[in-house]
């Protein structure tokens, strides 16, 4: 049987292959056109990403498929934000809670807490939040309707009820 007889030889083989190893470049480059259309549309995908990591290219760039970053929130953490989000750690808030309470990533929470960002602020431990979890934007939208139409139907059965007295 020889190499390039079954394509589940080729994903063993490539499996051991580190994705820096000249070794994988040369196989991927070494594949016939005939080969790689006999290959599965998820192999011939996990060859394609290992080679791009190898190259130091993206995946997209690869497959020409130029992709754009998401736009910025605009929500950056201030030096009383980090203390603030230390505190809360300090407290044993998950990481989640946190960053969901200052509306980030969870990874800058991890940075603060890993001290990779705002290494030497000290927590503030006085004025916290009250620990998570938090609603979320959603949760406190649909709340917030919810109160509206209760505040409308309370408002209506007050006008009835002034409208009912002045009758007496």
């Amino acid at each position: 049987m020889g190499f390039w007889s079954e394509n589940e030889t080729i994903s063993r083989s490539s499996a051991r292959l580190r994705p820096t190893s000249i070794g994988f470049a040369i196989l991927l480059e070494s594949a016939s056109l005939r080969m790689r259309a006999a290959l599965s549309p998820l192999t011939m995908r996990s060859l394609e990403k290992r080679a791009a990591y190898c190259s130091g290219d993206s995946f997209e760039t690869i497959r020409g498929m130029e992709m754009s970053k998401a736009k910025s929130s605009g929500v950056s953490l201030t030096i009383e934000d980090a203390a603030i989000a230390k505190g809360m750690l300090s407290r044993g808030d998950r990481q989640h809670d946190v960053a969901a309470w200052f509306g980030v990533n969870g990874g800058r929470i991890a940075d603060i807490h890993t001290g990779k960002t705002f290494g030497s602020v000290l927590p503030v431990f006085h004025g916290l939040p009250p620990p998570g979890p938090y609603h979320s934007p959603k949760k406190a939208r649909d709340t917030r309707r919810m109160l509206e139409e209760a505040y409308k139907d309370l408002l209506e059965i007050v006008q009835k009820f002034e409208g009912r007295l002045s009758e007496l």
